[in-house]
């Protein structure tokens, strides 16, 4: 009973145990079953080189009891740590396991041990933020109704609970997804995180046992003013070939086929090694090999084993692996256009309906064909409760509280708005265009996905005619950028129709689409 009261006098214990709880949570929708650790010492003689200045390096079990230690040690003031690494290689599953381990101490000894307080950046979505309004207050606001959404019983999270702990007891703030945050509001950069964490350690820097550990890829220029200390940054490293074929031995039969440098780089990470399964079983060509085609076959396998493909919709009709592809595609497509992180089922099921009937729409102006009927019945999919929840429960998603959820990696989202994209400009319904601006990665596994397909006169003639009803530059906008950062073929007649219109454009695409074309010839 005195053990158990504990937690009526603490409501940190009750905060700790829940998050422990749903860590577990995610560690089983994502397969996370243990960390990557090294094994022999040749594993140590072959690791991979690091991707920046950092003093810390290592697998994952070596740097979460790193950083763990770190926190322990103790300063004469606040700290702030980094912990990064490329895209796939853990970088979350380390920090859900620093939590586990600072969480679990806590519970054992909360006087003497730091309160973990972990917050997943990466499906955060804050309504109508500007850059300047932005604050450490507005981030634990939404830590707070979190909490209270997701543990029921935290009703009594106040923020002067949080800022008496920030000032006077050992916590420890970890962040994890800072770069998807960033992606996900384009009005905040990360100067503006900087400042904010930075006035954050001066505020509570009486409390020499608060500390801030931030998750960001290695990519993300200028991480290195995430740490108050060139020693605090941490950085993940993909693994070696030969680590490769130690830890995931499936691996061996076709990791020698990827020969290319880049693909190297994506394809030795947990994210991939862990799911990818070529269907051939001969070698494979390594020049049929891009980043597109890797994610398609890793995400083909993953539907394969998720029991999803054959199931029945409400008219009779079953669901092949192309018609789930597109269910997930638009899905993709309804979390980037509005910058989201997480978002609600039936706020999506709703979105999706909306959508489905403008394709349906478009379609009807156009000759019919089995390709539109194939478009329609994949995203039909997912206006189906059943087979929806179903799709967000074995694929690519999880759960971030009651009917929301988010996807477990921002790859797994890049590859199927990549998707998105060919899809809309071979079919030439190009509104969406409008909306947003794409990315270059989207762009690049978009034109890898073409394939052989070259972009003909009446495709850029859909896309002109689109631009000149609404005079959105982002229609004219995201092609030019498509045509820039790849290599798909376009006809001389369709290269003609942007020419002619080139006095027309806006300044930007002008300066972009001639410097496209000149890099092509």
């Amino acid at each position: 009973a005195s053990f158990v009261g504990r937690y009526g006098a603490d409501l940190g214990l009750l905060v700790t145990d829940r998050t422990l709880a749903r860590i577990a949570e995610v560690n089983k929708v994502t397969g996370t079953h243990s960390l990557i650790g090294v094994t022999n010492g040749e594993q140590i003689r072959k690791r991979a080189s690091p991707t920046v200045k950092t003093f810390s390096f290592g697998t994952q079990v070596e740097i979460r009891d790193r950083v763990v230690e770190r926190v322990r040690a103790g300063s004469e003031w606040p700290r702030q740590l980094v912990v990064t690494g490329v895209a796939g290689v853990g970088k979350s599953a380390v920090l859900r396991m620093i939590a586990w381990r600072l969480g679990r101490d806590y519970l054992a000894n909360p006087n003497q041990n730091p309160l973990p307080l972990f917050i997943p950046l990466q499906q955060v979505t804050v309504e109508k933020v500007t850059e300047e309004i932005y604050s450490w207050e507005m981030l634990w606001q939404w830590w707070t109704h979190w909490a209270q959404s997701l543990y029921p019983g935290l009703n009594d999270v106040a923020s002067g609970w949080l800022e008496e702990r920030f000032r006077t007891t050992g916590t420890t703030v970890i962040l994890d997804g800072l770069d998807d945050f960033l992606v996900n509001h384009p009005l905040i950069g990360l100067s503006s995180i900087v400042t904010i964490l930075r006035d954050a350690i001066n505020r509570y820097a009486s409390n020499p046992r608060f500390s801030i550990i931030v998750g960001i890829r290695s990519g993300v220029h200028g991480l290195q003013r995430l740490a108050t200390d060139p020693k605090d940054i941490y950085e993940v490293l993909r693994l070696s070939v030969y680590q490769a074929e130690q830890v995931f031995p499936a691996c061996r039969r076709w990791l020698p086929c990827v020969t290319d440098h880049g693909l190297l780089d994506l394809v030795l990470t947990p994210l991939i090694l862990s799911n990818y399964e070529p269907e051939v079983n001969g070698e494979i060509d390594p020049r049929s090999l891009s980043q597109s085609s890797i994610m398609d076959q890793t995400i083909r396998t993953i539907l394969r084993r998720s029991g999803l493909i054959g199931i029945r919709t409400r008219d009779g009709q079953f669901a092949e692996i192309d018609h789930l592809i597109l269910a997930l595609t638009l899905i993709a497509w309804l979390f980037f256009y509005r910058h989201r992180g997480e978002i609600d089922t039936e706020v999506l099921r709703e979105e999706v309906r909306a959508v489905h009937e403008q394709w349906q729409r478009f379609f009807r102006d156009q000759r019919p064909t089995a390709e539109a009927q194939d478009i329609t019945a994949g995203f039909r999919l997912v206006e189906e409760a059943s087979i929806c929840n179903a799709i967000l429960q074995r694929t690519v998603f999880v759960s971030t509280g009651s009917n929301r959820v988010r996807f477990t990696h921002r790859n797994w989202q890049e590859f199927l708005l990549a998707q998105y994209f060919v899809l809309c400009l071979k079919c030439g319904h190009v509104e969406d265009f409008g909306i947003t601006a794409f990315n270059s990665h989207i762009y690049r596994m978009a034109g890898e996905s073409f394939q052989d397909t070259t972009l003909t006169e009446d495709r850029i003639r859909a896309v002109l005619e689109s631009w000149r009803k609404s005079r959105n530059t982002y229609i004219t906008g995201n092609v030019i950028a498509f045509l820039a950062w790849t290599r798909t073929a376009i006809d001389p007649r369709a290269i003609q129709l942007l020419l002619n219109e080139l006095g027309n454009f806006e300044a930007l695409s002008r300066v972009v689409l001639i410097a496209g074309l000149g890099y092509r010839v």
